[in-house]
C-alpha cells in the first residue's frame, strides 16, 4: 500500500535542481557579479566627480569624465555606459531565469497534483471503511449510553461523518484530487 509513491518521488525535482532553472542560474550569477564590480567602479568614479572631488586626483577627475556619462534630462545624473549595459544584461538573465523557475514551479506542481491524485485515490476507500466503522463504534457507543452505561469519548471522533476527515475529503474532492 502507498509503496508507488516512493518511486514516483523521484520524478519530484527541485525547482532549484531542474536542470532548466540551473542552466539560466549560472548566467545570471555571473552576470551579477560582475555587474557588482562594474558598479563599485562606477561609484569610484561618480564620487571623483562629485563628493569626493577634492580628494580625488587630476588624473582620477579626467578619467572619471571620459568614462561617464550623465543622463539625458539630468544636469547631475552621473552613470557608466557599460554598468548601464550590465544592469540590462542582468535584467534579460533574471527574466530568464523567472521564466525558467515558473516552468519548472509549474511541472513540479503538475507532478505532485498527479502523485496526489493517485495516492488520494487509494486512500479514500480506506477512509470510507475507516468511518463505516468509527459509525458502528459510535452505534455501539449510542445503545450502551441508552442501556445506562458509559463508553466515555469516542476513540476516532474525527473519523465520524460530517467531522474533520470528512471536511478534508470534500476539499480533496473539491480540488480534484479525487
Amino acid at each position: 500500500m502507498l509503496g508507488f509513491a516512493k518511486t514516483f518521488l523521484a520524478e519530484l525535482v527541485a525547482v532549484e535542481d531542474d536542470p532548466a532553472v540551473m542552466a539560466a542560474t549560472a548566467p545570471l550569477l555571473k552576470a551579477q557579479a560582475a555587474l557588482q564590480a562594474i558598479e563599485a567602479e562606477e561609484q569610484r568614479l561618480i564620487r571623483a566627480v562629485t563628493s569626493d572631488a577634492h580628494r580625488a586626483t587630476d588624473d582620477e577627475i579626467e578619467e572619471a569624465h571620459a568614462r561617464l556619462s550623465i543622463r539625458k534630462g539630468s544636469q547631475s545624473q552621473w552613470y557608466l555606459p557599460d554598468a548601464q549595459a550590465a544592469r540590462d544584461e542582468v535584467k534579460v538573465l533574471r527574466s530568464t531565469y523567472q521564466a525558467a523557475a515558473q516552468a519548472a514551479r509549474a511541472r513540479l506542481e503538475e507532478v505532485g497534483r498527479e502523485r496526489l491524485k493517485a495516492i488520494m485515490v487509494e486512500l479514500h476507500p480506506l477512509i470510507t471503511d475507516a468511518q463505516r466503522l468509527a459509525l458502528e463504534i459510535e452505534t455501539v457507543r449510542q445503545a450502551v449510553g441508552d442501556g445506562g452505561g458509559n463508553l466515555h469519548e469516542h476513540p476516532v471522533p474525527s473519523l465520524l461523518p460530517g467531522q474533520i476527515v470528512s471536511f478534508q475529503m470534500e476539499l480533496a474532492e473539491a480540488k480534484g484530487l479525487l
